[in-house]
């Protein structure tokens, strides 16, 4: 218990309870999204703390509300009847900010929440039941990283939570469709594909509309990134915030510096971008780990639920039942929307990308076409786009398995969800107009080759 004492702190509770009991409202919103009954050491603070809670939907704050309900609760007696609450009131600091106050104390209350843990990580160890030390290690771990949920520290009652479409507003982007605000968004592909780069480009454009971004970085070294920021025009200022490896480790998105800058930036008004680049690099364990996995992306998530849009880079898969990303199914369940990119070029340089939607809870679906020149990469709103980056990737298919039979690239053509039907059309259709030619082969078997790579 000597542990305990020195971190309670009985009296900066009650200087919070005595300045919401004084100034109202006006501290009452500013810390209740920060603290819960849980954060307060003795039951008297508990108690005037949840008659607030019922007071202050109702009637206006204040000592003789909060004692009224506390008197229909039958608890004003137990807190030491209405000298206490007068007390507490006297301890109140009027017009003055109490989310540091509140701060502090969900501080002391998280380390009195990791003292019990470890405590009781101590007992299951003995126990050996070693089923329930993952599940303590990771609740440890949101409290020394400050992750533990604010959204639900207000709700003190099932009844308390708020109607979901109360406040219901149209879902705003940053770059419709793919970049839903305040949304986890995944941004898979192969290594050269463009995409690192055209999420680049989206944080520039991102930043000439005011919005500030937080590229955490653990696959670029410095000259790459400056190299980058040069091609696209994209400049140092306040807004942008790279952090490499040149400046030690990126930190993790669930640790509390990105998440005080996150509060900070939407404090002031302002509508955040963080991009994690990329997944495996800050995974810090198996990626076909389902708890793994799930695990961090809960830690994005928590990003996403504060107001920021989080991109996740991330790679796609080698396997035939995992093209789209690599790892644990668990990524696809955690993000709100994912795009897989492909670049079209034949020469691996920068031209023509295809984002193809394989996952969205907005309701987009479908691909979207990008052309790069410049440094400006710029949507393409044809209606056939689609259909012309689909003949590019099975020219560059064909290209790259000359004298593959008309079987075999069918079902190649399947593998890059090009379409079976398309793949056969491609092939007649070429022979057709000439810019596909087939040769015999042994057994009636036929091998096809661009025209341009005959020899």
């Amino acid at each position: 218990m000597n542990d305990l004492r020195h971190i309670q702190d009985v009296g900066l509770e009650a200087v919070v309870l005595g300045t919401i009991l004084r100034d109202g409202d006006r501290a009452f919103n500013e810390v209740s999204p920060l603290l819960s009954v849980e954060d307060f050491v003795t039951d008297r603070h508990r108690q005037i703390l949840v008659s607030i809670q019922r007071v202050a939907p109702e009637v206006s704050l204040g000592i003789d509300s909060v004692a009224h309900d506390l008197l229909e609760r039958n608890k004003l007696e137990s807190i030491g009847g209405f000298p206490a609450l007068i007390d507490v009131d006297a301890q109140g600091l009027p017009g003055v900010k109490m989310v540091g106050f509140a701060q502090q104390l969900r501080a002391k209350s998280d380390r009195r929440r990791i003292i019990g843990l470890v405590a009781k990580l101590s007992e299951i160890v003995e126990a050996g039941d070693d089923g329930q030390i993952p599940d303590v290690l990771e609740e440890i771990k949101a409290l020394s990283e400050g992750t533990r949920g604010a959204g639900s520290a207000s709700v003190f009652r099932i009844d308390d939570l708020p109607p979901v479409g109360a406040s219901q507003e149209p879902i705003a982007y940053l770059r419709d469709p793919e970049l839903p605000e305040s949304s986890l968004i995944g941004i898979t592909g192969d290594s050269g594909s463009g995409k690192s780069t055209l999420v680049r480009a989206w944080v520039r454009d991102a930043i000439a509309c005011g919005s500030p971004c937080l590229i955490l970085d653990r696959e670029s070294p410095r000259p790459v990134a400056a190299d980058c920021m040069d091609r696209l025009g994209l400049a140092d200022s306040p807004l942008l915030r790279w952090w490499g490896g040149w400046n030690g480790d990126a930190p993790a998105p669930t640790t509390a510096i990105v998440i005080e800058w996150v509060k900070a930036c939407l404090a002031a008004g302002l509508k955040p971008i963080v991009v994690i680049d990329s997944l495996i690099a800050f995974l810090g364990g198996d990626e076909n780990d389902s708890n793994v996995m799930r695990s961090f992306m809960n830690g994005a998530r928590h990003l996403a639920d504060l107001g920021a849009t989080v991109i996740v880079i991330h790679h796609d898969g080698k396997a035939d039942s995992a093209r789209d990303f690599r790892g644990s199914s668990d990524w696809k369940a955690s993000v709100d929307a994912a795009f897989h990119v492909t670049n079209i070029a034949s020469d691996g340089k920068l031209d023509r990308l295809n984002l193809r939607c394989y996952k969205s809870r907005y309701g987009f679906s479908g691909s979207i076409v990008y052309r790069y020149a410049g440094g400006r990469f710029v949507r393409d709103e044809r209606e056939d786009a689609p259909a012309i980056v689909a003949a590019d990737q099975l020219t560059a298919l064909l290209r790259t398995n000359p004298g593959i039979g008309a079987k075999e690239f069918v079902n190649l053509a399947v593998k890059a969800n090009l379409g079976r039907n398309r793949a056969r059309d491609f092939l007649a259709d070429g022979f057709l107009a000439g810019t596909v030619r087939r040769d015999p082969g042994t057994k009636n078997r036929q091998h096809y080759y661009l025209v341009l790579e005959a020899k």
